[in-house]
């Protein structure tokens, strides 16, 4: 009789356990799912004055790319940041390959989205190894930002770069 209470009382405690880790499992799970990223606390997307807006109104890739960085600012948790990132970076690739507006296509344009690239990859690397993603998304709207302005900087621009270029006549 004894023997068949403790057996009893063994497949309880057996059964009571096994359940106490699903539920360890579950709980991971939903926290894997959360990320520690607060679009709230980011800059604004900068902008692009009329000037520049309107020599950049036909690149589709670059249209393109701005629509897919202003989905990072809708992520809620990670797999919409995975996604977000995963499309940016295409975008990136193919937004480096188009054909740049005769206007903008200067070297201080493309060096600007090679440093969006650079910060890209580093939220993506920080999201995977469960970093601090909030320092790093500032990094990469400043360097967003930075990119747009430097349209408005082009157009605005009321020196003649082939002065610098006449120099050896």
């Amino acid at each position: 009789m004894k023997k068949i209470i403790f057996f009893l009382l063994f497949l309880v405690s057996l059964v009571l356990l096994s359940c106490g880790e699903q539920k360890k499992e579950e709980e991971k799970v939903v926290i894997d799912t959360i990320i520690d990223f607060n679009v709230k606390k980011l800059p604004a997307i900068g902008y692009i004055n009329t000037k520049a807006k309107e020599a950049i109104k036909d690149w589709i890739e670059f249209k393109d790319f701005e629509t897919s960085f202003a989905t990072l600012y809708k992520s809620e948790n990670k797999q919409d940041l995975e996604v977000a990132l995963e499309d940016l970076i295409e975008k990136h690739k193919v937004l480096t390959k188009s054909k740049y507006p005769e206007v903008f296509n200067k070297n201080h344009i493309k060096s600007r989205l090679k440093v969006c690239k650079a910060y890209i990859l580093k939220l993506k690397a920080g999201l995977h190894y469960g970093q601090e993603l909030q320092p790093i998304a500032l990094e990469l709207t400043n360097a967003h930002n930075a990119f747009l302005n430097q349209f408005n900087v082009t157009v605005n621009s009321i020196i003649d770069p082939s002065l610098f270029l006449d120099l050896d006549e």
